[in-house]
């Protein structure tokens, strides 16, 4: 897969989609240079038949309309042109997410080519009509009657002002039907609360999978986390190696999972799923809400009974007909498989991937049994803390001054503003 597709793949119908609407505004557009021109060509009506009477040829008619026409397109296209370059220095710079370094928002010569290429066709599509008209009128008729013969083109002015008000009602219902999505879309709710909710990427080096170096991660996490707790205002500190809509293409895979109830030999279950690695307040810090059984503790160590928390969807799929605590299930693969671990609660379900995409499987992992390496932290935190981002900071620089810290942020939208001044 290119990296173009991995990345933007999913959002090429929507490009495409933007695309028909702006042709659509340029058709309309020179509808209504066409509909200018035409009125402008019956008001010179006489104009043509006095010229054509002094010996003007129709070349020499059709070369004037032609090269108004195309001075008045090539005129809007250096606009728009102008348009663009600014377009393309202020938007990126508007946008509340940084651009990741190798996406370039530029005029490539493709573009530029076009541009020029639709100027010129518009100028000589909707030149040729007014000349078109100048050449049919009866050269008599317009000198006894002036302007008074602008009846003959009448039509094609009423037939461009009927396809105008059609392509704008289009536009009108496909513009509504996008706002009503875009609304609906921000009343999904995504399994987890965003309010009051900061985030960063935490990188820690720490080689090893071995027992000792899980030791390391688990003290490191715990050591980080406990200082980020003292921070006055945070009620909840966390970490996850998979997060709601971050890297959601890679996590998400069509996964094997062995199911094993009581006294009943394996059977299989597949689907997508997301598997994340998670400390014990992960779910509190999230808002996650517990369905049933327990949050993750202490006394789930790597030399005890591997365990797992699942989502409500993934219980009714894997366990429809019996509760889902007290069962025992393992990632199977082609020729291994892990560990068979008991599930110790359900949770809510969360959206990872996109909130219009369909519900996948999601089973948690304790970090001490699956130690978590580079991760995002989730830190819940009261309102009214506008410097948390700062405390943040100065804690980390305190307790892991050798570790990576990047990507701050505020999960809702709405504190951004709020919060954004103040924390730097």
């Amino acid at each position: 897969m290119s990296l173009r597709d991995s990345e933007v793949g999913t959002i090429r119908p929507y490009l495409l989609l933007l695309l028909a609407a702006t042709s659509l505004v340029l058709v309309i557009c020179t509808a209504n240079i066409a509909n200018l021109m035409l009125a402008a060509a019956a008001d010179r009506a006489r104009e043509s038949s006095i010229r054509t009477a002094l010996g003007a040829s129709w070349i020499r008619l059709v070369q004037m309309f032609l090269t108004e026409s195309c001075l008045l397109a090539i005129s809007g296209g250096l606009c728009g042109l102008v348009l663009a370059f600014a377009g393309i220095y202020f938007l990126p710079r508007i946008i509340p997410e940084p651009l990741p370094s190798w996406v370039r928002v530029e005029i490539n010569w493709a573009v530029l080519a076009f541009n020029v290429l639709v100027s010129f066709a518009v100028g000589i599509a909707f030149g040729l009509a007014p000349a078109f008209n100048a050449l049919r009128n009866n050269l008599n008729d317009s000198l006894r009657q002036g302007a008074r013969g602008s009846g003959q083109q009448g039509w094609l002015r009423k037939a461009l002002i009927v396809g105008e008000v059609a392509v704008c009602f289009s536009l009108l219902v496909g513009a509504g039907l996008l706002v009503k999505n875009f609304d609906r879309l921000r009343r999904v709710v995504p399994g987890f609360q965003s309010q009051h909710l900061l985030t960063f990427k935490l990188a820690p080096y720490q080689p090893g999978k071995d027992d000792e170096a899980v030791q390391r991660y688990v003290t490191f996490y715990d050591r980080v986390l406990s200082k980020l707790e003292t921070i006055p205002g945070v009620v909840a500190v966390a970490a996850t190696n998979a997060f709601p809509f971050e890297n959601a293409s890679l996590q998400r895979d069509q996964a094997t999972i062995g199911v094993r109830g009581d006294n009943e030999q394996e059977r299989i279950g597949r689907g997508a799923a997301i598997f994340a690695d998670v400390t014990p307040r992960y779910f509190e810090a999230m808002g996650i809400p517990l369905l049933e059984g327990r949050y993750f503790n202490a006394g789930d160590a790597r030399d005890k009974q591997r365990v797992v928390i699942i989502g409500q969807h993934a219980a009714r799929l894997l366990f429809p007909n019996r509760p889902a605590v007290g069962q025992a299930i393992r990632l199977v693969y082609l020729d291994a498989a892990d560990p068979w671990g008991v599930v110790i609660g359900v949770v809510g379900d969360v959206k990872y991937t996109a909130t219009e995409g369909p519900q996948g499987l999601e089973l948690y992992y304790p970090y001490t049994q699956y130690p978590v390496s580079t991760s995002r932290v989730a830190v819940r935190f009261q309102g009214g803390s506008p410097g948390v981002m700062r405390l943040i900071r100065d804690a980390m620089t305190e307790v892991a001054p050798e570790t990576a810290v990047s990507d701050v942020r505020l999960m809702d939208v709405g504190e951004i503003l709020s919060y954004f001044s103040p924390c730097l």
